[in-house]
């Protein structure tokens, strides 16, 4: 935590963290599971950050009203999540704040954390927060530290969501839409100007997300632009030097007709280990139908999914291996929100079956999904709201990876005299996966090294659907039916 020793504005203030209720015994569920992050007061703006240390504990960070003040005062609390799904109790880092908007929460290396907020502390003369916030854990969020004044003075960041990504010496670089820019802020000192990467496009620039490409050493932010001519994802470099705009702002294919967003909260962007820089988010007009990924400077993006009804919530995450899950939620026909989710093969060329997740008992709409992958699964945040309400709470689940079935022959024949053969077929984004077991009816087998396994079927004296299953511990169990006629 070398940042936070050399600053010189004096002896950083120590936060007492305040455990909510209870100890700090973990809940989980199954993957698929959900369990309740965040109270029921939250916003359908509101959004939770992630952030894993070192230790493999994954860390969340949101806003809240103060409970003894929920009209005018607000909360920042955290929560640690352990590598198997268990939520522990949520703390209070600071509390009673007059504005807070959403935080950004990054791993500063080992068991340590900082946390970026637009914020004010109070409307009291001469407060020395009043629009950028940053507090520092070196213990894995059971202590923290509130630096006593601003990052920086400039640009509204109090009225704005916040997106922060560390450098390749440790400098953090903060970035946010407001009406005075989308701003980019280098260091954490407000003595450093911002820089603008709205410039040139009109009004205004929205929920940025940043990101450090490692390959090019210098981070990336990405963001949704409404100015005129100029409507759309936007993305640039950033100059690691300066925080200055460092390249051609490039549109992100497939979103030129977005004229009615930003949609789902930061612009999501990330670096893949092993390389590129990616971008997610939903593309149509004026439905949103498309579930779309970008590589940075590409001129064209993925088409992941599609679907007639309205797309919320696209978002991107990586896994240490380099693959990446994108994921998304949209309205099933009954009205309620599904969530779906694919993951890529290691080298985030050949996309796996879709996964597909019923949202919290209770939720009718689904408003901001963030995720961070691990090597064998996601961890995946999501906001609800229930019923009729005007309010919404925070979700987390794990999801394994789906598996993709296919059957040769896909039919079968009645009244034949014999058992006939089937080939079955298990993979993981184009990858054959051994040891998955394979079941129709009272005939099982298991796949070989080549992911594949041949059972006798039959015979069969009438005409039938058969229900196919394929299961292994580590992925979401794949069906298929065949048809005898």
């Amino acid at each position: 935590m070398s940042l936070v020793k050399n600053r010189t504005r004096g002896v950083l203030a120590i936060a007492v963290v305040f455990v909510l209720a209870g100890g700090s015994v973990a809940r989980a569920g199954t993957p698929g599971h959900w369990t309740r992050l965040t109270d029921m007061t939250a916003s359908n703006i509101d959004e939770v950050s992630l952030a894993r240390t070192a230790d493999g504990v994954l860390h969340a960070a949101w806003t809240g009203p103060t409970p003894a003040t929920p009209s005018s005062g607000r909360d920042v609390l955290v929560s640690a999540i352990s590598p198997t799904g268990g939520v522990g109790t949520a703390s209070v880092v600071q509390s009673d704040w007059a504005t807070m908007a959403n935080p950004s929460l990054v791993a500063s290396g080992g068991n340590g954390l900082y946390l970026f907020l637009g914020a004010t502390r109070s409307i009291n003369p001469g407060e020395t927060i009043s629009n950028l916030a940053l507090l520092a854990s070196s213990d894995g969020g059971a202590t923290w530290s509130l630096d006593p004044a601003d990052v920086t003075t400039t640009g509204a960041a109090y009225t704005s969501d916040v997106s922060a990504a560390l450098g390749v010496d440790g400098t953090p670089f903060v970035a946010w839409g407001s009406a005075s820019c989308l701003c980019v802020h280098r260091g954490i000192s407000p003595a450093t100007a911002n820089s603008d990467f709205q410039q040139g496009l009109g009004n205004y620039g929205y929920e940025a997300g940043i990101a450090l490409d490692p390959s090019a050493a210098r981070p990336v932010v990405a963001w949704y632009s409404n100015g005129t001519g100029h409507n759309g994802v936007y993305a640039a470099p950033v100059d690691p030097s300066t925080g200055a705009l460092a390249g051609p702002q490039m549109q992100m294919p497939g979103t030129a007709d977005l004229a009615d967003g930003p949609f789902s909260g930061r612009t999501q962007v990330l670096a893949r280990p092993g390389g590129g820089v990616y971008v997610a988010y939903e593309g149509g007009y004026p439905s949103h139908t498309r579930v779309l990924l970008w590589r940075v400077g590409d001129t064209t993006s993925s088409l992941l999914a599609q679907n007639p009804r309205q797309v919320r919530s696209v978002g991107v995450a990586s896994t240490p291996t380099g693959r990446l899950w994108i994921f998304w939620s949209a309205q099933s026909s009954s009205g309620s929100p599904i969530v779906y989710a694919r993951r890529s093969n290691p080298t985030a060329s050949t996309w796996g079956a879709t996964v597909v997740v019923k949202p919290p008992t209770g939720a009718s709409t689904s408003w901001n999904l963030v995720g961070n992958g691990q090597a064998s699964r996601l961890d995946l945040v999501g906001s609800f709201s229930s019923g009729a309400s005007s309010t919404a709470a925070s979700y987390h689940t794990q999801l394994l990876p789906g598996l993709s079935l296919t059957a040769s022959p896909s039919r079968l024949h009645v009244r034949t005299a014999r058992a006939q053969k089937v080939t079955f077929s298990v993979s993981d984004a184009g990858s054959a996966v051994s040891g998955v077991k394979v079941r129709v009816g009272s005939a099982s087998g298991t796949t070989n090294a080549k992911g594949k396994v041949t059972l006798k079927l039959g015979p069969f004296a009438h005409r039938r659907q058969l229900l196919v299953r394929a299961t292994q511990g580590n992925y979401t169990a794949a069906s298929v039916s065949l048809s005898v006629k």
